[in-house]
């Protein structure tokens, strides 16, 4: 893991090798096909990282070879995802990351 010395605000994951998991279904709209429909997942990089936003969530990786026969095309070589968590909808939940109701507070000029 990797993040920044200062003031602790990132942290990175990065994985890689089988047993990591795998993607299941299709992209898009799922047309009710049965059967399972999985990919492994053969790296992936998470990068945690928090800031007066919120809380973000960005990932991105490689996929293997489908194991089954495919219904369908392969999800695709590479996934990736980004979100961010809100620092209201943190502060609702009664999470607290570090002294982000001190700057939350500093920042509307009530300290």
């Amino acid at each position: 893991m990797a993040g920044d010395a200062d003031d602790g605000d990132e942290v990175v994951l990065e994985q890689s090798g089988s047993g990591i998991g795998h993607v299941e279904g299709v992209t898009g709209r799922d047309a009710g096909e049965s059967g399972p429909h999985e990919q492994p997942i053969t790296a992936v990089r998470t990068r945690l990282s928090r800031s007066e936003e919120g809380l973000r969530l960005a990932f991105g990786g490689t996929l293997g070879e489908i194991r089954q026969t495919p219904s369908r095309p392969p999800l695709g070589p590479a996934f990736h995802g980004d979100f961010l968590i809100p620092t209201i909808f943190l502060f609702a939940r009664g999470i607290v990351l570090r002294d982000q109701w001190g700057q939350r507070q500093r920042r509307l000029g009530k300290t």
